[in-house]
């Protein structure tokens, strides 16, 4: 694809990055919120965007086993919160 063949930009939007990494927006401005990775606002909407080396540092270092305790945490939660909707009906 052209587009893969292009440099990327210091910043990131959600959409770029969620786009190539194949997750969703709320993970990762979860991952924004508990500290995983640096976010700046931009323009009058006050936008997020994430600086390329922060991104890639993230996947390069000690970060990704950060990543799996962050995600099994995420499963179990969702498979509580699950459990408890089945418990409701």
């Amino acid at each position: 694809m052209e587009e893969d063949k292009k440099e990327l930009p210091e910043l990131l939007s959600i959409k770029h990055i969620c786009e190539r990494l194949d997750i969703h927006p709320n993970t990762l401005r979860k991952w924004e919120k508990k500290g995983l990775v640096e976010c700046y606002r931009v323009g009058a909407r006050r936008d997020r965007r994430f600086l390329k080396e922060d991104i890639m540092r993230m996947f390069r270092r000690d970060y990704e086993q950060d990543f799996r305790i962050q995600q099994a945490e995420w499963r179990r939660e969702q498979a509580l919160e699950a459990q408890e909707r089945r418990r409701g009906f």
